[in-house]
């Protein structure tokens, strides 16, 4: 099932299965746009999540000169506030939400 296909499920879920979803030529092409930025958005967590596995953390954050692990700065760490949407972002990728 592609994308788009799973947005009409979702939406024929939350309205009701005796509906008829009718999209549209215009709204399909929406949808299509919003799913294309949606996948780029996930393949930049993906990115995101690859860097944070090959590295340290981060250099310099602190300016005394020593690496901010991301044990810190990711959700459960004391600094989890500066990074809690990625956590987050991470989370629902890992679980293919």
């Amino acid at each position: 099932m592609n994308n788009l296909e799973k947005i009409k499920q979702l939406v024929k879920r939350h309205i009701g299965e005796g509906y008829v979803l009718h999209i549209t030529e215009t709204d399909q092409e929406a949808l299509k746009g919003l799913v294309r930025d949606y996948e780029r958005m996930q393949k930049a967590i993906r990115s995101v999540a690859c860097l944070i596995d090959e590295s340290e953390g981060v250099a310099g954050l602190h300016l005394n000169g020593e690496v901010a692990p991301w044990e810190e700065l990711l959700q459960g760490g004391h600094c989890e506030e500066w990074l809690l949407d990625l956590s987050q972002a991470l989370k629902q990728t890992e679980q293919g939400e």
